[in-house]
């Protein structure tokens, strides 16, 4: 028993500071609260905690209405800065990903090499749907062509059963909510539409090693889903015949959670759980989650030719924090990185090295749509985005999403190399490396001559290839693996004759 108090007593330290940090975050005054805090009668609640038993995630049920579970909660250490906030994905019968892929881990920078075909887009693919998760998943899946067209279509021993949910599993780090967290959602084909068969939300690990379970805040599993509801004071549907003692506690809100069982007819069949439940005060964790997804920013489809959008004036009431994946806003966003301290001249010294004759860079708003302007030395007038060369268009294009890149937790960018000229890839590289200490970066490349600028850092490479029965696999480099190749050869080298893999 001394043990079980001492357990309660040290949660109760723990849920304290918890506390103090969750009410100065919300804008409480914490020092008016602080010294109730220190009042509390510990071994009152401890009394109160030990007549209630523990259930296998770890926290003490409390009965509501005869149904829920009442929990206190942690809000656990947030992980350091360097950490990845996608720390790994699993894909299964997912478009090439067959139903024995292996997790791919996944780091600050993540540059995928490998043929034509082999799955590298296929990834992409993938946090394009968890991003779409948060609003309306039907838009991608509708546009990729129906549910059908997602599963896995690679060949099956004849005992098997075809393939019938494609899944995305994710680990994954919410900075100022929790610890690292794993989100995991299926889907399936039902007739001309489809149905999320699968999805969770949870603790990555068990917070308390004795405990079966981790702690989650939603699964919908078996056509039953089940939520964790958070709030900061006790819930108003108690009974109001309910015998109440004061304390100093009734000063202060704790935050509190409710574990209860949603009617399958609440939540929609053909949706995420991440844009049917937005509320950061009741679900912290589903919406701190949707909002990092949401914000995922992927860049495929590039076009810069002279009747292009992003080379007209841009209507000045475009969005101008976030680049569109069109680049349609360009001259907005750069608009607004020219009043961003620090990151202006970062971008005329990016220039400056793309074209040795660059004077400055500026844009212009007049008549409520903005122009972006490229003066030269031994001009006298500024070269207008309509007259720009397509590879410089692009390399403005680069700036924008990398020196910005601390607005996303991540961004996916599709052979940013095309239209540089080679000699410009070292630039390239070198944005690459230095938008990875601010976000992450998952790219592909078919540069022999871009991955040989990270042949001091060959971890930084993804090898991308499609195995037969298998489907896509994608392994990581190892320096020490290639220490002697690195010795004699560029990355890129060893790439090229063969030694990596990734060819055809």
């Amino acid at each position: 028993m001394s043990i079980r108090i001492h357990e309660l007593a040290q949660r109760i330290s723990m849920e304290s500071k918890a506390l103090l940090a969750l009410l100065k975050e919300r804008n409480f005054d914490v020092k008016s609260v602080s010294s109730t805090i220190d009042h509390i009668n510990a071994e009152a609640l401890i009394d109160e905690f030990s007549s209630k038993p523990a259930d296998d995630t770890g926290t003490i049920q409390t009965n509501l209405d005869g149904n829920d579970n009442e929990t206190t909660s942690t809000r656990p250490p947030c992980l350091p800065d360097k950490t990845p906030i996608f720390q790994q994905i699993h894909l299964t019968d997912f478009l090439s990903f067959g139903p024995d892929s292996l997790p791919i881990p996944l780091r600050n920078l993540n540059i995928i090499i490998g043929p034509n075909g082999s799955g590298k887009s296929n990834l992409i693919e993938a946090f394009d749907l968890l991003r779409a998760s948060s609003n309306d998943l039907t838009v991608p899946i509708r546009e990729g062509g129906g549910a059908q067209e997602w599963l896995w279509k690679g060949s099956l021993p004849s005992a098997a059963a075809s393939p019938s949910a494609a899944s995305i599993a994710l680990h994954c780090s919410i900075s100022k909510i929790t610890a690292a967290l794993h989100y995991r959602i299926a889907f399936a084909p039902v007739q001309q539409s489809f149905e999320i068969t699968d999805e969770v939300l949870e603790d990555a690990a068990r917070r308390d090693p004795r405990r079966k379970d981790v702690f989650f805040y939603y699964r919908y599993q078996n056509g039953h889903p089940t939520i964790n509801v958070r709030e900061l004071s006790p819930p108003q549907h108690k009974k109001q015949n309910q015998p109440r003692t004061s304390s100093p506690t009734d000063k202060v809100q704790f935050p509190l959670s409710f574990k209860r069982s949603l009617k399958r007819d609440e939540v929609k069949a053909n949706q995420s759980i991440l844009s049917q439940r937005k509320d950061p005060e009741v679900y912290p964790e589903i919406t701190a989650t949707s909002e990092i997804f949401a914000n995922i920013q992927i860049f495929r489809e590039w076009q810069f030719g002279r009747s292009s959008t992003l080379r007209r004036p841009q209507p000045a009431d475009s969005p101008a924090d976030i680049l569109l994946p069109s680049l349609a806003n360009l001259g907005l966003v750069l608009n607004d990185l020219e009043h961003r301290s620090g990151i202006w001249p970062r971008i005329n010294e990016y220039c400056r090295r793309f074209l040795p004759r660059f004077s400055h860079l500026t844009t212009r708003i007049q008549n409520n749509s903005v122009q972006i302007n490229l003066f030269e030395d031994g001009l006298s007038s500024p070269v207008p985005a309509t007259r720009l060369s397509d590879g410089t268009i692009r390399f403005l294009a680069i700036l924008a999403i990398l020196l910005s890149a601390d607005r996303y937790p991540l961004v996916c960018i599709e052979e940013p190399e095309l239209g540089l000229h080679p000699d410009a890839l070292p630039i390239l590289a070198d944005l690459l490396k230095e938008a990875s200490e601010k976000t992450q970066l998952i790219v592909t490349t078919h540069s022999d001559a871009l991955v040989s600028e990270f042949s001091d850092q060959p971890e930084s490479i993804l090898v991308c290839e499609h195995m037969a029965g298998e489907g896509t696999t994608l392994n990581r480099l190892d320096s020490t693996k290639l220490k002697f190749w690195l010795e004699k050869y560029r990355l890129g080298e060893i790439w090229r004759i063969g030694e990596i893999g990734g060819n055809l």
